[in-house]
């Protein structure tokens, strides 16, 4: 090959590296106009990318503080002790622990707690069953009763837990007629840690379908059940069409 042909090879590659630099510049000024100070514009333009807008006003910052909580199954000790008043000797039933105490039965399988007695179940407010709950010695700061639902939940950050709950029922004494729910043992660690919106990005073009327009994107903690008991998980709940989609971050 002569040193023309050479020259003429690189003067393309040139002409297209300007060209290819020319749209980015256009681009980023387009989305620069388009958004007001302090959106996260690169969060905006891969959406865009993959051909799914955003209202600007909903775009989350590029990296959010979260708590550091970890969560594990509670002794089964304790648990009994907490819930008939005493140890008690476990039997295994169909893959669940069984508790049982006189008029009062424990049953725990997998992640979650069961526990009945024989007594009826009378009206009561939701601090009477917050305070029952709090007695047993299973309550955390957080913890609040959801009038929807009817089921304690807890919170971290001022954002719900979810896959957290209790159903509970009082007799006219106030004591614990009957308990069921996901609820294992919270540990705080701290607020030294920060997730990135960037993380859940593919997660959000994987489900959503091409021409969504996010509506709205606030922040969320999951608890899940892991072969080592339970693990809370950081997540944004991403809002089209009045549907929320769970993106996790990494």
């Amino acid at each position: 090959m002569n040193w023309s042909k050479i020259k003429n090879i690189m003067i393309i590659v040139l002409v297209l590296i300007n060209l290819f630099l020319l749209v980015n510049i256009a681009f980023s000024r387009y989305m620069s106009q388009s958004l007001p100070e302090g959106v996260d514009k690169s969060f905006v333009s891969i959406l865009l990318k993959h051909g799914i807008t955003v209202d600007e006003k909903v775009v989350p910052d590029l990296y959010e503080t979260r708590e550091i909580i970890s969560a594990q199954a509670f002794d089964v000790d304790f648990l009994t002790e907490a819930f008939i008043g005493e140890k008690v000797q476990y039997v295994s039933e169909g893959g669940s622990l069984v508790a049982p105490g006189g008029d009062k039965k424990l049953v725990i399988s997998g992640n979650k707690i069961v526990f009945t007695t024989l007594k009826e179940a009378a009206p009561k407010d939701e601090a009477d069953i917050l305070n029952a709950v709090k007695d047993l010695g299973i309550g955390f700061d957080g913890m609040f009763y959801d009038e929807t639902t009817g089921y304690i939940k807890m919170k971290v950050d001022s954002v719900e837990l979810e896959g957290m709950y209790l159903d509970v029922y009082l007799d006219k004494d106030g004591e614990i007629a009957s308990l069921s729910g996901v609820w294992p043992d919270i540990i705080n660690q701290g607020k030294d840690t920060k997730v990135s919106v960037f993380q859940a990005v593919n997660s959000i073009c994987v489900q959503l379908p091409k021409g969504s327009h996010i509506t709205g994107v606030e922040k969320a903690y999951v608890l899940e059940s892991t072969d080592n008991g339970f693990a809370v998980k950081y997540a944004w709940r991403v809002y089209n069409q009045g549907r929320g989609y769970l993106c996790y971050a990494a």
